[in-house]
């Protein structure tokens, strides 16, 4: 089944199929306008009525080309005005108003920081991007330009080294300005019971998982302060929500992030800044091949999800850069979880 699909500066017509899977192909429009970064919207109305649907934002859209919500082909090139069906969809790009912010991700050389660089650049935010392999990075920076970034950069960090940290924030400064977003993300600590860890694995695990994110908020919060306006999103894990006993370093430091989150939020909230945790689910990284090595144990982790299937990268994305929006200015304190209905915690 075909639908309609208003674009604020184009319209465009997409099959649900494609609509679902995030392809472009049935797009007519300009090129930058295939990203569905917007809020799809489902047009409030009644079959048979003749009542105009209306916008969930209670706005009605017009289009860049002339064409208003309700309009539709004619099959000659023109636009003919009728009731718009019950069940046509809006796509609305949204303004994230983050253009030329200044916006570090850290673990960005892979994964879900790539992810996460990638949909920042897209809404024009100046990316910087940050991990160990700057062969990887520079390749993540040139795709963020080719994105739509305003700019962006490539440093090298050990996140283990609270020097290298330091040092990443004084080059930030120097050489970019003061970050307004921190994407704050690091590889998971050692897997492992805790009957089967050494003193050297709590002290290896604390310094990658806990003590960098609070070092990488120690170089960027006086700035944000300072301008009154700031983002901050930790990236966790479910184990938060539902502690792993084959996970502990990962349960006990990660909870640990989301409470320093949480106190930080409060303290912040009235300056303009926002502090957000997203809780991680199973995703196709080589971190979770590494918790499940076999095609067996992979088959039995993707059966345990709600949703049927091991998330990619990509998908945890398009929420994180919400997150650092203008529009979600009263969203903080908060830990989403983003893992196709894994965990069953209420909160």
């Amino acid at each position: 089944m075909r639908r309609r699909v208003a674009l604020e500066h184009c319209v465009a017509v997409a099959d649900e199929k494609d609509m679902r899977q995030g392809r472009p192909g049935a797009i007519d429009g300009p090129a930058h306008m295939h990203r569905f970064s917007g809020l799809v919207q489902r047009a409030v109305g009644s079959p048979g009525t003749g009542e105009h649907p209306q916008l969930l934002s209670g706005r009605r859209r017009v289009c860049g080309n002339g064409a208003k919500y309700g309009q539709r082909r004619d099959g000659g090139g023109g636009w003919k005005t009728g009731k718009p069906h019950h069940e046509d969809y809006l796509l609305c790009k949204m303004d994230f108003g983050i253009r030329n912010k200044i916006a570090l991700v850290t673990g960005a050389s892979s994964g879900i920081g790539r992810a996460c660089a990638l949909a920042l650049a897209s809404e024009g935010a100046h990316v910087v991007v940050a991990a160990r392999r700057i062969t990887e990075l520079e390749e993540v920076a040139k795709e963020a330009r080719a994105r739509g970034a305003a700019r962006s950069d490539a440093f090298a960090v050990d996140l283990e080294d609270p020097q290298s940290i330091a040092r990443l924030g004084q080059t930030i400064r120097e050489r970019c300005g003061d970050v307004e977003i921190l994407i704050a993300n690091s590889g998971g600590p050692k897997p492992g019971k805790y009957s089967e860890l050494k003193p050297p694995d709590w002290e290896v695990g604390y310094r990658s998982t806990l003590q960098s994110f609070l070092l990488l908020i120690d170089q960027a919060l006086p700035a944000m302060r300072r301008k009154s306006w700031g983002r901050i999103v930790a990236l966790t894990s479910t184990a938060v929500k539902e502690p792993s006993p084959a996970l502990t370093l990962s349960s006990t430091f990660r909870a640990a992030v989301v409470a320093a989150m949480k106190t930080l939020s409060i303290e912040v909230a009235a300056e303009g800044i926002t502090v957000n945790c997203i809780a991680t689910g199973r995703v196709a990284t080589p971190r979770l091949r590494e918790l499940y090595q076999t095609d067996k144990e992979w088959q039995q982790a993707q059966g345990e999800i709600p949703a049927g299937r091991i998330a990619q990268p990509e998908e945890y994305a398009p929420l994180v850069a919400f997150l650092c929006s203008a529009p979600a200015s009263y969203v903080t304190g908060q830990t989403i979880a983003i893992d196709g209905g894994l965990t069953s915690s209420l909160l």
